[in-house]
């Protein structure tokens, strides 16, 4: 099997879980946050929620750079988001560089149960 050779890429993830008073509040105030947060780097996002703990978040990213995310991280306009959007208690925030990624096999669609978080 033939090795796929990428070019040599940082990629910087952020990994960011919190607990919310209410997940609707929170993805509204997240929601609206859209253009500050491109604005500062962000390329893409997953957000998930923990099963059977709706108002248990993380938020997973990819960053443009890992010295511009943490500049916004550290900023007091983003405490103040934070909880004006209902986040009551903080877990842990990393920055990570991705060292390697594959693709075993494509994800297929699946109906969600009716236990799902409802995102």
């Amino acid at each position: 099997m033939q090795e796929l050779k990428e070019p040599n890429l940082t990629v910087t993830h952020m990994h960011v879980g919190f607990k919310v008073k209410d997940y609707g509040q929170w993805k509204h105030g997240y929601g609206a946050s859209i253009k500050k947060r491109k604005a500062a780097g962000e390329v893409s996002l997953q957000v998930l929620r923990e099963a059977g703990h709706p108002n248990a978040v993380t938020v997973i990213s990819v960053q443009e750079d890992a010295d511009q995310v943490t500049a916004v991280l550290e900023s007091p306009e983003l405490k103040a988001r934070m909880e004006a959007s209902g986040i009551v208690a903080m877990g842990r925030m990393l920055i990570m560089e991705e060292m390697d990624r594959r693709t075993h096999r494509a994800l297929q669609p699946v109906q969600r149960s009716k236990r799902s978080c409802g995102i």
